[in-house]
This record gives structure tokens, sequence and C-alpha cells, in this order.
């Protein structure tokens, strides 16, 4: 399921191509992928929200992510990805 978010969620796409820029294998990035988006959605649910993609760019974006430049970069080489969340 969470290597299904890499083609769909841009941040997602951007944490696999930094972690694989950090020679992480596939499992394992997956793994800690998983992870992150069972934090995301166990705040979604103890918030009564849904999940919205252009709110976590946000809070990434407040505060100072590292996966920001990633994701500028892949705005600018995949503009057709990041149509639906700009």
């Amino acid at each position: 399921w969470a290597g299904q978010t890499v083609i769909k969620s841009l941040w997602a796409k951007a944490y696999y191509q930094q972690q694989k820029d950090k020679g992480q294998r596939h499992q394992t990035i997956l793994r800690s992928l998983a992870y992150k988006w069972q934090r995301i959605l166990f705040r979604c649910w103890k918030n009564r929200e849904t999940y919205n993609e252009k709110h976590y760019l946000q809070v990434l974006q407040k505060r100072s992510s590292p996966l920001i430049p990633i994701i500028a970069n892949l705005k600018k080489t995949n503009p057709k990805l990041c149509e639906q969340f700009t």
C-alpha cells in the first residue's frame, strides 16, 4: 500500500527519492514510508478529519522539511504529477 502512494503523493515520492539517494533499499524505504503514513492517518482519525495532501505539503513547508527542495525539483521535472497539488 505504501508503495502505491509514491505514484500519487508528491511528498511520498520525494521521501522515496530522498531515501534512495541515501542508499536505502526499496523494502526499507517502504517500511519507513508506511510508518509515516500510519502516523498521518492516525492523526486524521483522532481529529476526525480527512487527509488533505495540500495541507500536509503546507505543513512541510512551514517546518522547513528537508523534502522541500526535492519536491521543488519534482515540480520542475514532472509537472503533470504536481498539477493536482498546486
